[in-house]
């Protein structure tokens, strides 16, 4: 039977119709349909088992053989088959169900859609923004602020408001909200990588593979979730979301948590020399009276205690004891030098200089006892100073510093300009010299006729002394010498002084000088730096070597810097600590040697000879994870990673939210008013 092509033909098989609407209704009840099957209105077509055709004078039945062929009677005479049945009642087909369920979808479909469109956060105001049909919910305090307010949904959902065809786009394509994120926050780095930072091989071996870990992408809805109101805080985050990328599970602190580095909490020594060991038990007990002691508190500013508790400042803290060791050290940067010959040609000098008041005085005295006679000056007043160039003029001069022959001609050349010009002509020397130096601080305050009259002076083979004593510090001559005195703590002229002299060897190398000012640059930083230089500020202060990596040409510039002022603690961008609640509980100055435990045996002061300020030997012994266990434990206090650890490096604003939120509310308040 397989192989009969003729098995679906009329007379064997009931014409099916795929394409009407109705099927048969004897079909559905008994199971056998009539062979003419509903009309296509969906009223019964089989009253009758089929319609008699005419041939001539007579009608003939039209059974068809799969109904039984011809029946016996035939039809009436009037053309009407003899075989009646009662109508059955036609149901839809399939087709016809699958049609009305389309339309029915359809027409829902574009009602949502025409409701969306139609009924936007835009449409309602205050309290009526709870009705629009898109929002799923109330942003938080912080976003509703401008977000909603300023721009709308378009804020965040950048297909919003385009209409039907940026609606299906948004769709059927992959799209995260948190690319709108960085349109307002910045961060330290990338804001879709792992904390916004870039991490080795090494370092992303704490991560888990499966995970968004290293060189893997982020997105921020995966910890921060909108619309669950106004008073929702979406910048809290779970144990259990930093659990799924680092592999080291942390349930409980006290338990699980690694062990704090050798030197914990810091990775380089302080920016100022500060031996609490020293100071404690031997400076404080020599200087303070009788039964006096001194404390954390009385250096440290509880009251702003955060991350650090900041010492007080120099006038503070250090004045009484150091003050005087500042004052007193001077840096001279000119002076009468041993020569063996005097290099000033007498008329030269005597164009630009007056006589000296010795020399006014002598004449008349002279003159007053009758025997006026020619002054005679003293033939051995450059032999007799033994003094060699301070280290300042030789590097300006471009000379060693011991070597009389080799300063001979450009001391003879230099104290008649600066007779004739004062100031400018050392401006002029010292802008010659290689290096960064900010010249006009380094000789701010320095008057051009002091240095006229020093040099006219020094041609004329008289030591001069300034008009009047300097108070508080300053430009002075004491006879043989122009030099400078800070005026007290943080002097700009002695910090200026010691910014240049430190780089001058590496900026004389860097500009390729000839090898005798680079030798002079090394002695005027050395010089500086020692215990008598200017100020004798190396003391205290550091000086450290930085490094500049260019990412354009990944070129290293290397230098050195004094640290100048106090530096808070940044060595662990994702580490966070308040030591506020912890002295109010403690009590402020009672239980500070719980935590921090001087260390006597360490060599402190051993780590400001060198320069690598990751070099050194902390004065404390390291904090343990244990000490902070011993509170932050189940039960007792909070121990959650948000507690301590930042997810995210430097967070900030790319815009200022605040005025645009005032702007807005002006705006408004100012179209309700009128």
């Amino acid at each position: 039977m397989i192989t009969d092509s003729d098995r679906y033909s009329y007379q064997k098989s009931a014409y099916e119709r795929p394409t009407f609407p109705f099927v048969c209704g004897r079909a559905c009840e008994f199971g056998k349909p009539c062979s003419r099957g509903p009309n296509f209105n969906g009223t019964c077509g089989g009253t009758t088992e089929c319609r008699p055709f005419r041939n001539g004078d007579r009608w003939e039945c039209r059974r068809p053989p799969s109904a039984g062929g011809p029946c016996k009677d035939g039809p009436l005479p009037d053309g009407t088959c003899c075989q009646s049945h009662p109508p059955c009642t036609p149901r839809p087909s399939m087709r016809r169900r699958r049609q009305q369920i389309s339309w029915l979808v359809a027409a829902f479909v574009i009602s949502v859609i025409a409701a969306f469109l139609h009924f936007t956060p835009e449409s309602f105001v205050g309290e009526k923004s709870a009705l629009s049909s898109i929002m799923p919910g109330a942003l938080s305090g912080a976003h509703s602020n401008f977000a909603l307010e300023e721009k709308g949904c378009q804020a965040c959902h950048e297909n919003h408001g385009k209409g039907v065809v940026a609606w299906a786009n948004a769709f059927v394509t992959s799209q995260s909200v948190g690319d709108s994120c960085v349109d307002c926050h910045s961060f330290g780095g990338a804001a879709t990588s792992p904390h916004n930072a870039t991490f080795t091989a090494a370092a992303g071996a704490a991560f888990s593979t499966s995970s968004p870990s290293a060189g893997m992408k982020t997105d921020c809805v995966m910890c921060h979730t909108e619309h669950k109101g106004e008073a929702a805080n979406i910048a809290t985050r779970k144990d259990a979301q930093c659990n799924s990328c680092h592999t080291e599970s942390i349930k409980a602190f006290g338990k699980d948590h690694p062990a704090f580095g050798d030197r914990y909490p810091h990775d380089r020594r302080p920016a100022i020399a500060f031996d609490h060991v020293s100071h404690f038990s031997k400076h404080f007990p020599e200087k303070l009276p009788a039964g006096e002691t001194r404390g954390c508190v009385d250096c440290h500013q509880i009251e702003k205690a955060g991350l650090t508790v900041p010492p007080g400042s120099f006038e503070q803290n250090c004045s009484s004891c150091h003050l005087g060791g500042i004052v007193d050290r001077k840096l001279a940067i000119l002076n009468v030098p041993y020569m063996e010959e005097d290099p000033f040609d007498a008329d030269a000098v005597a164009e630009f200089c007056a006589p000296t008041p010795e020399e006014v005085e002598l004449l008349r005295e002279a003159a007053q006892s009758g025997e006026l006679e020619a002054l005679e000056p003293d033939e051995f007043f450059y032999e007799d100073n033994g003094d060699n160039l301070p280290a300042a003029l030789a590097l300006v001069l471009g000379v060693a510093a011991d070597d009389p022959d080799g300063y001979l001609d450009v001391v003879g050349t230099l104290y008649p300009e600066l007779a004739e010009s004062g100031v400018d002509t050392l401006m002029a020397r010292l802008e010659a010299v290689p290096g960064n130096h900010n010249i006009p601080v380094m000789l701010a305050g320095l008057d051009g006729e002091l240095l006229r009259q020093a040099a006219c002076a020094w041609m004329q083979k008289v030591e001069y002394e300034s008009p009047s004593d300097v108070q508080g510090g300053g430009w002075s001559s004491d006879g043989l010498s122009v030099m400078y005195q800070p005026n007290g703590h943080a002097d700009p002229v002695a910090r200026a002084w010691f910014d240049f002299a430190i780089n001058a060897e590496r900026d004389a190398v860097a500009a390729d000088a000839d090898e005798i000012v680079v030798e002079q640059a090394a002695a005027l930083s050395g010089l500086l730096t020692s215990d008598s230089g200017l100020g004798n500020c190396t003391k205290c202060h550091a000086v450290t070597e930085i490094t500049d990596t260019k990412a354009d040409t990944e070129e290293t510039a290397s230098g050195l810097m004094v640290e100048w002022g106090y530096q808070p603690v940044n060595d662990r961008p994702y580490v966070k600590y308040d030591h506020k609640p912890h002295v109010n509980l403690l009590g402020p100055g009672t239980l500070c040697a719980t935590c921090h435990k001087q260390n006597p045996e360490a060599a402190f002061a051993a780590s400001y000879k060198q320069n690598d300020a990751t070099n050194f030997a902390p004065g404390f012994l390291p904090v343990a994870q244990e000490t902070c266990s011993q509170c932050h434990t189940a039960g007792r206090v909070k121990q959650d990673c948000q507690l301590c650890h930042e997810y995210h490096l430097e967070p900030g604003f790319n815009r200022t939210m605040g005025f645009q939120h005032q702007a807005q509310t002006v705006k408004e308040t100012g179209r309700e008013g009128g």
